[in-house]
C-alpha cells in the first residue's frame, strides 16, 4: 500500500505516476487507481484545500492518515467506502460531504477517524455502518450522525471528545461493546427517543461515561 511506503514524509507534496502505468494514475500529485474511482495516496505535505474528484467512490486504507497541513477537504456524496485508518490521527479543520448524487450505502471502516482532529463533521445521509473504533479518541467540535445508520461497532466512539452532544439516530439497531465508553474522556451522547429501532446494546457500551444524564429505552 502506498501510504505505508511514504508514511511520515511530512514535507512530501506530490507523487507523480508515469502516464503509461497500467494500474495507477496521478492528478496534481495525488495517486488514484486507473479509473479514478479510488484514491490511493495523498501527500502529507499538501496544505490549504483539496477537492476529491467526483468520480471517487472509495477512500483506500490509510490515505489521509497523519495528514495535518490540509485545512479543508471536499468529498463527493457518491462516496461508498472510507477505508480502515483512512483519517487516523489526521488533523483536518473541515471535511465536507457535497453534491446532489448519493452513493447507495456508505461504510466507515475500522479506525477510520481514530485519534483524528476533524472540527465539525456532518455524515452524509447514506451512511449505514460505523465500524469498530471508527471515531475512538477522535476530537471534534461536532459530529452529526445521520438517520439511516443501522450499526455502531465495538468501541466506535470510545474516548472521543465531541463538544456538541451527539444524538444517536433512531434507525440504529445495534451498538457494540464499549461503543461510547470513556477513556480519558467521556463521549458526549444521548440515546434515541422512545420509539426508535434499537434492538441490541452490547456489554459495556457506556462504560464509565460520566456525561450521560438520561436514558430512553425504546419499545423494541
Amino acid at each position: 500500500e502506498i501510504p505505508g511506503v511514504f508514511g511520515g514524509c511530512s514535507s512530501l507534496e506530490a507523487v507523480n505516476v508515469a502516464e503509461n502505468s497500467p494500474y495507477l494514475t496521478s492528478i496534481d500529485g495525488v495517486v488514484f487507481n486507473k479509473s479514478v474511482t479510488e484514491i490511493l495516496f495523498f501527500p502529507q505535505g499538501r496544505s490549504t484545500e483539496y477537492y476529491l474528484p467526483e468520480t471517487v467512490t472509495s477512500i483506500a486504507s490509510g490515505v489521509f492518515s497523519g495528514v495535518k497541513k490540509l485545512k479543508k477537504l471536499h468529498v463527493s456524496n457518491s462516496i461508498t467506502n472510507i477505508g480502515e485508518q483512512a483519517f487516523k490521527e489526521a488533523a483536518i479543520t473541515s471535511i465536507l460531504f457535497e453534491g446532489e448524487v448519493f452513493g447507495e450505502e456508505l461504510v466507515i471502516g475500522t479506525s477510520a477517524f481514530e485519534g483524528a482532529t476533524i472540527g465539525k463533521l456532518k455524515l452524509p445521509r447514506h451512511t449505514t455502518v460505523i465500524s469498530d473504533r471508527a471515531f475512538a479518541k477522535a476530537n471534534a467540535s461536532e459530529i452529526q450522525l445521520n438517520e439511516g445508520i443501522v450499526s455502531l461497532g465495538n468501541e466506535a466512539f470510545r474516548g472521543a471528545t465531541v463538544v456538541t452532544k451527539m444524538s444517536i439516530p433512531t434507525t440504529v439497531k445495534t451498538m457494540g461493546e464499549y461503543c461510547f465508553a470513556a477513556e480519558t474522556n467521556s463521549p458526549n451522547v444521548e440515546l434515541p427517543a422512545v420509539g426508535g429501532q434499537l434492538e441490541s446494546i452490547s456489554n459495556y457500551a457506556f462504560y464509565k461515561n460520566t456525561k450521560i444524564k438520561t436514558i430512553n429505552i425504546p419499545a423494541t
